[in-house]
């Protein structure tokens, strides 16, 4: 024996009641929905508190905010990263900071301060001196220098990049 097959008919007061229910079990309260998260900063911005803006002419450093306490100091550095570029600044006085590219010219591994030997590259032992000459190998090429302004009555550093 042969089963037809017959769809079901369903009246239009059927539909709209099951229409209801669907919307009523699937509504979402927008007025307590979780908050979304803050989008990233674009790319070579980094994120509020870091103490790094762009300014006019490149990336400016205030020397107000926690994140840039080592550049208070004499002998303070910090590697900041800003506009696809990686630099070290270095604090070499009351008023005066040197900027270079925080990328060894060896194997490109990302340098650091030490006030002893100047800057220091942590994968080969390259070291460089605070003009961005190698002052030992096996890096044969100077780190890129950027120039620096710094405005000590709003303790600004400006890079200009």
């Amino acid at each position: 024996m042969r089963r037809s097959k017959q769809l079901a008919v369903i009246d239009r007061r059927t539909m709209l009641g099951g229409l209801a229910l669907l919307i009523a079990g699937c509504r979402i309260d927008l007025d307590h929905a979780a908050p979304e998260a803050a989008p990233p900063p674009p790319p070579g911005v980094d994120a509020p508190g870091t103490g790094l803006a762009a300014c006019e002419g490149g990336v400016c450093l205030d020397l107000s905010v926690p994140a840039n306490a080592n550049l208070t100091a004499v002998d303070g550095a910090r590697v900041i990263t800003f506009g696809g570029r990686t630099i070290i600044v270095v604090r070499t006085g009351d008023d005066t900071f040197v900027a270079l590219s925080a990328v060894c010219t060896h194997a490109g591994c990302i340098v650091g301060f030490d006030d002893a030997r100047g800057i220091v590259c942590p994968c080969h032992g390259s070291t460089f001196a605070l003009d961005g000459a190698v002052t030992r190998g096996p890096a044969t090429r100077p780190l890129a220098m950027f120039a620096t302004t710094f405005d000590a009555a709003n303790q600004l550093v400006t890079i200009v990049t």
